[in-house]
């Protein structure tokens, strides 16, 4: 078996990590993970079912789909994954190199044993969810065994879910994949869409913002939601302009998905933002409707000022807030150099 990794049979001056997911989300996290280490994926179902005898490399799976095989070839040039017989997380390739850091990315998965071969290396816990209830159930197991050395957190708000236990809490936003979410060749539409679910409230709102908009003999906001990855993709940067509604007013993906789309960021978001990007300059804040009807009258009315602040934003982006940027932070979290600035 060989470590899927760029760097040909490993690198000493990189970390040698396990990186365990859950099902079908590994595309997020594992070039990202791939261009900064030496690095195993195991997908959660391998590691929790003994039943499930058909074990897969997840990854091979997805080569199966155009899109995702595109994004494969880019990071890993003709070495697209091949089936293997052996699962990866049978240890001998990682006994033989020895192991930094085992780290669990919105998983379920938390093994209280591990070879002794691989050493000693740190148990990293990603909260990447924006449910973080969902992973407290696992909190007595952590305090009582001490089965984590660190967690990293999408929002400072979500330190007092874990003040309890005796480990180390780090500050880890979300962070643009820049293998997906990228400017692409060809003229924007400069038309207002928003991607999410509709609930209620959010039909509502924007029913009524459309209402105004159709008075005005502007452009209506859309509703993107349902699109397949390459659609989503590709969809945020040929309209250029994505209104945001987070449930819980934080920053989420789409924060730096559509920045990293170079498309202008019309949020409401309240939490934090300003850590992150510089209001009326890099991203538009909106706080209501006749707020968020001014603003998109303003764009038609000055649309090259704000074509200016859509790549003010993907320029900090790019700059501070890729998935790279994220990797490092946790590889140098474990003692190693790291260069986010790959491209």
């Amino acid at each position: 078996m060989k470590v899927l990794n760029r760097r040909q049979g490993g690198d000493d001056n990189y970390p040698n990590i396990v990186l365990v997911t859950g099902l079908y989300n590994e595309w997020y996290y594992y070039p990202a993970f791939l261009r900064h280490s030496n690095v195993f994926l195991v997908s959660e179902d391998t590691v929790t079912s003994k039943v499930r005898v058909k074990r897969r490399c997840l990854l091979y799976k997805y080569a199966n789909n155009k899109f995702i095989r595109k994004i494969l070839y880019r990071v890993l040039g003709s070495r697209v994954p091949v089936p293997i017989e052996k699962w990866m997380w049978q240890k001998k390739e990682m006994c033989e190199r020895g192991i930094d850091a085992i780290i669990y990315v919105q998983t379920a998965v938390l093994p209280r044993k591990y070879p002794k071969c691989l050493g000693d290396p740190k148990i990293l816990y990603i909260s990447w969810d924006a449910d973080i209830l969902k992973f407290q159930r696992y909190q007595k197991a952590i305090a009582e065994d001490g089965l984590i050395d660190a967690i990293f957190v999408s929002h400072e708000s979500h330190r007092k879910y874990f003040e309890n236990l005796n480990v180390d809490i780090i500050h880890l936003p979300y962070g643009a994949v820049t293998d997906v979410f990228y400017p692409r060749q060809g003229e924007q539409l400069f038309q207002p869409i928003f991607i999410g679910t509709l609930s209620e409230g959010r039909r509502k709102f924007i029913n009524k913002v459309n209402e105004i908009l159709k008075r005005k003999k502007l452009p209506v906001i859309r509703n993107m939601f349902g699109l397949g990855l390459h659609r989503y993709a590709h969809s945020i940067w040929h309209h250029g302009i994505v209104i945001d509604m987070p449930r819980r007013r934080e920053v989420t993906w789409r924060t730096f998905e559509t920045t990293a789309s170079k498309a202008l960021l019309i949020t409401n978001i309240e939490k934090e933002i300003e850590k992150y990007y510089k209001i009326g300059k890099e991203i538009l804040i909106y706080s209501n409707i006749n707020n968020l009807v001014e603003i998109i009258e303003n764009i038609y009315d000055n649309k090259e000022y704000y074509i200016k602040i859509s790549e003010n934003g993907y320029k900090r982006t790019i700059e501070e807030h890729t998935m790279d940027h994220r990797v490092c932070k946790i590889i140098n979290y474990l003692g190693y150099k790291c260069n986010p600035k790959y491209i």
